[in-house]
């Protein structure tokens, strides 16, 4: 029972990698992806106080963001997404996980990767800087290994007969439409009307399927007024989990943001995710043990662009699969933005 459950959040870990489905195509549908050879000494991605990070505009344009935002204690800043219609933003996904389930006696340990490349393409900005944006991922690639053994290796370019059963959800994910949406210049889905879809307020949480529906975005909230360093705002979400195999129950999380510094035009937000009432069943905590990260973004102020976001996930949960026993995850995600036409190295080899 216990290999079974953790099974059952090691798959949660995975398809919680996909945020959406869908790799790119030129006419908008689902091409089989060429495999990429892969180097051992892969491409680090670059650090926060590395040069690399990409201009959103051009490097003179970056000058005055620097220039323009002020970086004096207590200065305040609005911070909104600004998109061009015809624009490609392209982000990197890496994640190296562990999750290790002990009962009695017994052990299993899962060591996951995931390196993936997306693209968002805006289709169109209308006068009220609303944003309809396409996601599609030019590539996936994901390892799994288990108590040391061999890993399981899955890629997009793979054809359906060679996809390890362990993936087989992942790549039927893939093979879906490639989700469009529409987005507030504060980071918040809309639907085709340009009514928000997500709230802030605990009092106006939307239902389950319309939050659904806002998944797919990269976007992280942003405050409606201007903010300083110090100042914080609040996202709510739900998810479910399973108490029984017959019963669902809606748990709802809760983000809070908050607005570290401001230093040549680039904002530091941290950030942390906890369960909006407190949690008491093991059991329940276990499947949310992969969906209450803590980590930070850097935000381009001036070029409205989420530049970089980090986040992190060390927790055990005890008698999460019965008395006596133990659920550990470590996990670190990063997402950074790529400059056009950056070539990329990927972490490890297809089969």
């Amino acid at each position: 029972m216990a290999m079974t459950f953790i099974s059952r959040i090691l798959v949660f870990a995975l398809t919680g990698a996909l945020p959406a489905a869908g790799v790119a195509k030129e006419k908008g549908e689902v091409p089989p992806m060429k495999p990429v050879a892969v180097s051992a000494s892969s491409e680090a991605l670059p650090s926060e106080d590395s040069e690399t990070l990409p201009s959103t505009r051009s490097e003179s344009r970056a000058a005055d963001a620097s220039s323009s935002v002020s970086q004096a204690a207590g200065q305040a800043v609005l911070l909104r997404y600004q998109f061009q219609p015809g624009e490609v933003l392209r982000y990197r996904m890496t994640q190296i996980g562990k999750l290790r389930a002990e009962v009695e006696d017994t052990a299993e340990e899962n060591v996951t990767q995931v390196d993936q490349l997306r693209h968002f393409e805006v289709r169109s900005v209308d006068e009220n800087e609303k944003a309809s944006i396409v996601m599609r991922f030019e590539s996936v690639e994901m390892s799994v290994a288990r108590n040391d053994g061999p890993p399981v290796i899955f890629h997009s370019g793979m054809a359906p007969d060679e996809v390890p059963r362990l993936f087989q959800a992942t790549a039927y994910r893939l093979r879906e439409k490639a989700p469009d949406f529409v987005v507030l210049p504060t980071g918040r889905p809309a639907d085709a009307d340009g009514q928000e879809i997500l709230r802030f307020s605990d009092r106006e949480c939307e239902d389950i399927e319309r939050q659904e529906q806002a998944k797919v975005h990269l976007m992280m909230p942003l405050p409606v007024a201007k903010v300083r360093p110090g100042d914080s705002w609040k996202f709510y979400r739900v998810v479910k989990v399973r108490v029984t195999k017959e019963i669902q129950r809606e748990i709802r999380l809760l983000t809070s943001w908050h607005l570290e510094s401001v230093v040549n035009g680039i904002a530091k937000i941290t950030f942390a995710t906890s369960p909006a009432a407190k949690v008491r069943t093991p059991s329940v905590w276990a499947q949310l043990i992969e969906a209450t990260p803590k980590g930070h973004v850097l935000f381009d102020v001036e070029g409205g662009r989420l530049l970089r976001r980090v986040s992190r996930n060390d927790r055990s949960v005890y008698n999460a699969l019965g008395r006596n026993t133990v659920l550990t995850t470590s996990r670190e995600t990063i997402e950074q933005l790529l400059p056009q036409k950056k070539q990329v190295t990927k972490r490890f080899s297809p089969p």
